[in-house]
């Protein structure tokens, strides 16, 4: 049952006015037919704004004004059904509400074909949208939505009838802070005369400029407190206005150039721009404007406090000295003066010059971040170490901060710069990859031997699904040659070494060469994602305990090579088939089984994306290479796909003995063949082999065939 209630000011009774306030039973408020199209709102009753003591379901809508000229009526759940008829005229203070028999979200609509008006009143914090402005017209706009902090949005596509002369639409969306309207310029507002606080207090920022406010007299803080707006209003027609105080005092946002109103008739301007956003630029060209109208007021306070003019100096005076403004509040200001904010400092000594040096002159910092700003606007930012006889290195330092403009003008602050030397350079960075046991450090001496330090609880098995490892790397796409070197001065409790990786995944393709504390080196290998990881010990011939290790890539293969005593390089294992065009690579470390972590020195880490020099002992690299293209004559292989045999067919016999073998995605050679130079074709038998995908390598030592094998 809907439940609809009315009340009116004593004083009406008095006046001998009469009110029909009716409960519409059925089919009795169809009898009244209106040919205007209702004004529309959307109100929440379910307790979600308000604050409502009880049960949410007590909510109602009260003291809510609609009245007018004539028959008017109240569809409160826009059912189709008119709840509320009634007669009452314009400004007697109706207050109606209505009880819903279920919480909800409900359309109202308001009909009346005379003159209208409507204040939201105790029902503000219940109002969520103006659905449709209608056809009615208004008498009056003046408080319509007063306090409506929960109404976001109003029907901007229909234009409100705004008919009746002088009409008032004082305090309209004054305190409505949730408002975002994007443009109201197709709004009539040729018979408004009072615009007092209509935005006041509000978060309306939709255009207005086109709006024709020729016949309004009165702007009292029209803006007032509005921290958002800032449309472009300097088109409007203001030459009936009278009043202006406070139009844009706590208007934060707004700044924008009023030069071109013609202020003729303003007889108080106080407080009108005090306090606002207007920037010396636009403050400047709206002083200018007003002083070259042919006769602007006499006699005005313009209060503009917190504004700053610069090249309206001598309009500003003349609007002082000719026709007696006083202007409070503002003052000259021909520049941005810097603001030095001095904070306690931590400094990477890559990222700031000169570090590791005697004390130096005052020099740029171009890494400083005012507050976490990404893009300080800074002129001349320089730093001055307070200390006398003093290293400028790793530690804390007393500086002294000196900012300046383009103008010269500076201010000067002290902070205390703690110097870092723990970051690792660009364009390396540190990478856990996988587990690390009992944790990973890293570090980097930056003012002393430029040397890495890694320390990982990690470890890296064969056979495992991933690979635990504490890296050093940078990202690198690059299809064609390129290495890798690194010189280890110790890798204590495990293996330190390099490392080319396609992917950032624990689980990803990797190729590592690694050395310990003697002899043994390891390597190992993932030749596709998700592929177990083989990990293989290598011995190195000529190897010392400090020493050098790298990764050499030619094309689509890696090889891994050691280097030490007399500085030969040495390669160690089968080329290992990596057909990346972008991976990290850089330098790692993963500890032995049974220590609890591993520290590990790197000198250095050198990248290139060409081939060293002579970096073989025995002469120069192999060519590694696929097999031929359709084009020319090529080995194949018959029958591939293979089942327990295959015959390795060569366009021509073998010039010199050769190595052919069947190896795994991850490089590793599953089955051997010593073949003698002259001949022309090889079997191999698959036994044993799972199913899956091979390579079958030639390798003569000059030249490498690499052919896909399919065994079924």
């Amino acid at each position: 049952m809907k439940k609809t209630f009315c009340s009116i000011n004593s004083w009406a009774l008095i006046a001998a006015c009469v009110m029909v306030c009716l409960q519409a039973r059925q089919g009795s408020a169809q009898s009244t037919t209106f040919t205007k199209f209702p004004f529309i709102i959307k109100i929440d009753t379910r307790g979600t704004y308000q604050s409502i003591t009880g049960d949410p379901s007590q909510a109602e809508l009260n003291n809510i004004n609609w009245s007018g000229t004539g028959t008017l009526g109240i569809d409160w759940e826009r059912d189709g059904t008119i709840d509320t008829l009634f007669e009452h005229p314009l400004g007697w203070g109706l207050s109606l509400g209505h009880v819903y028999s279920t919480p909800g979200v409900y359309e109202v609509a308001f009909y009346g074909d005379g003159e209208v008006e409507f204040q939201i009143k105790d029902a503000s914090k219940q109002l969520v949208s103006v659905v449709d402005w209608g056809e009615v017209t208004w008498n009056n706009c003046s408080w319509m939505f007063l306090y409506a902090n929960h109404l976001t949005s109003v029907d901007e596509y229909h234009t409100p009838v705004f008919s009746t002369p002088n009409l008032d639409c004082s305090n309209m969306f004054d305190g409505c802070s949730s408002l975002q309207v994007s443009s109201l310029n197709h709004w009539d507002m040729s018979n408004v005369a009072k615009m007092n606080s209509m935005f006041a207090n509000s978060s309306f920022n939709g255009a207005i400029g086109d709006w024709d406010v020729s016949n309004v007299t009165q702007m009292y803080q029209v803006f007032q407190d509005n921290t958002s707006f800032n449309q472009y209003i300097g088109n409007w027609d203001v030459s009936s206005v009278e009043f202006a105080n406070f139009m844009f005092q706590g208007a934060t946002a707004f700044d924008q150039n009023l030069g071109s109103w013609d202020i003729s008739n303003i007889s108080s301007m106080f407080n009108m721009l005090s306090s606002s956003g207007m920037s010396t630029e636009n403050y400047d060209a709206t002083l200018t404007g007003w002083a070259s109208l042919s006769s602007p007021p006499q006699g005005i306070s313009l209060g503009a406090s917190d504004l700053t003019y610069c090249d309206s100096e001598a309009s500003r005076q003349v609007l002082i000295d000719q026709y007696n403004w006083t202007i409070s509040g503002d003052s000259k200001f021909c520049g941005n003066p810097p603001v030095a904010v001095c904070k306690d400092l931590d400094a990477d000594i890559y990222d700031v010059y000169p570090f590791c040096l005697p004390i130096p002159p005052p020099f740029a910092l171009s890494f400083f971040d005012f507050d976490n700003n990404p893009n300080p606007t800074i002129f001349g930012l320089t730093f001055s170490l307070l200390e006398e006889d003093s290293l400028f290195d790793v530690g804390n330092h007393e500086v002294n901060l000196v900012v300046a403009d383009e103008n010269g003008l500076s201010d000067t602050c002290q902070a205390n710069l703690n110097v870092t030397a723990d970051s690792i350079p660009f364009p390396n960075s540190a990478q856990d990859i996988g587990s690390q046991g009992s944790g990973s450090t890293y570090s980097f001496d930056g003012c002393g031997t430029e040397w890495y330090t890694i320390t990982t609880g990690a470890q890296t098995t064969n056979g495992a699904a991933f690979d635990n490892l504490a890296t050093i790397t940078r990202s690198v796409c690059h299809g064609g040659n390129g290495f890798v070197f690194t010189n280890i001065e110790h890798a204590s409790g495990g293996y330190a070494g390099v490392v080319v990786r396609a992917g950032d995944t624990p689980s990803a393709p990797v190729v590592g060469f690694f050395k310990g504390n003697g002899l043994v080196h390891q390597r190992i290998v993932r030749g596709t994602e998700g592929a177990p990881v083989s990990v293989t010990n290598q011995i190195a011939s000529n190897s010392t305990i400090v020493g050098s290790v790298g990764i050499i890539k030619e094309g689509n293969y890696l090889r891994t090579y050691t280097r030490g005593y007399g500085n030969i390089w040495q390669g160690i294992g089968n080329p290992i088939y990596f057909p990346y065009s972008c991976y990290n690579v850089g330098i790692a470390a993963y500890k032995f089984p049974h220590t609890s972590n591993v520290e590990a020195v790197f000198r250095n880490i050198e990248v290139s994306r060409s081939l060293p020099g002579n970096y073989l002992s025995e002469g120069p690299a192999p060519t590694l290479a696929i097999a031929q293209q359709d084009s020319a004559i090529k080995a194949k292989l018959v029958p591939n796909p293979a089942t327990h045999q295959v015959q390795l067919q060569l366009p021509e016999p073998l010039s010199a003995p050769a190595l052919v073998s069947v190896v795994n995605q991850l490089g590793q050679p599953l089955v051997e063949k010593q073949v003698a130079d002259g001949a022309a074709t090889v079997d191999l038998l698959l036994e044993g082999l799972p199913a899956g995908m091979y390579y079958v390598h030639v390798n003569t030592g000059s030249q490498l065939v690499n052919l896909p094998l399919v065994k079924q």
